[in-house]
Parts: structure tokens; C-alpha cells; sequence
């Protein structure tokens, strides 16, 4: 459902923000890429759909000693709880643009 996948999502960016005080959109989608995901967008596509999603994306975030556009800790969204009865969705996707 898109409620899964935006769950999932946030779950993706806080581990690969791990201890640190943010993550880097193009080391986050080069994570992506590695596992075969997202392919079919570059930094300035994914961060079009995070922000459209509501994840806001700092243009300038220091991490590992380099300012580079990422998502800072502070600012992901708070994960809601999972709906007991999730809707299902006719047709599954696992692009990041399934959803609104």
C-alpha cells in the first residue's frame, strides 16, 4: 500500500542516517542504485519526490565533513503507527512515485 511504502521509506533514510546527524541525498540514492532501486531517477528527481511526500531536503546539510543538499535527523517526519487493516492496493508498485 503507499502507506507501506512511505513507512518503509522513512525507515530506509533513519537507518542509513544511522548515528549521524543527517544523510546525503546522492549518497541515499546511490544506496538505491547499488540495490537496483530507483534507477530510473537522479538526485534532483528524488528530491522532487521526497519533498513532495513532505520530507524536507536542507540544500545544504554538513555530514562527514561536506555540505551537500540531504535530510537532516531532525527533520524526518515522525513515522505513524501501521493501520491494523491496511488498505490493499490493486496495483503494487515499488517506485517511489506510488504515492500522492
Amino acid at each position: 500500500t503507499p502507506e507501506e511504502v512511505y513507512a518503509a521509506t522513512i525507515d530506509w533514510i533513519r537507518s542509513r542516517i544511522a548515528d549521524s546527524n543527517g544523510v546525503h541525498l546522492s549518497d541515499l540514492l546511490a544506496h538505491a542504485h547499488a540495490h537496483g532501486l530507483h534507477t530510473d531517477l537522479d538526485v534532483g528527481a528524488f528530491r522532487a519526490v521526497l519533498e513532495r511526500w513532505g520530507i524536507p531536503v536542507r540544500q545544504q546539510l554538513k555530514v562527514g565533513g561536506r555540505n551537500r543538499p540531504g535530510i537532516h535527523r531532525i527533520d524526518l517526519p515522525i513515522r505513524q503507527p501501521a493501520d491494523p487493516a491496511p488498505l490493499k492496493s490493486a496495483e503494487p508498485s515499488t517506485s517511489l512515485n506510488y504515492l500522492p
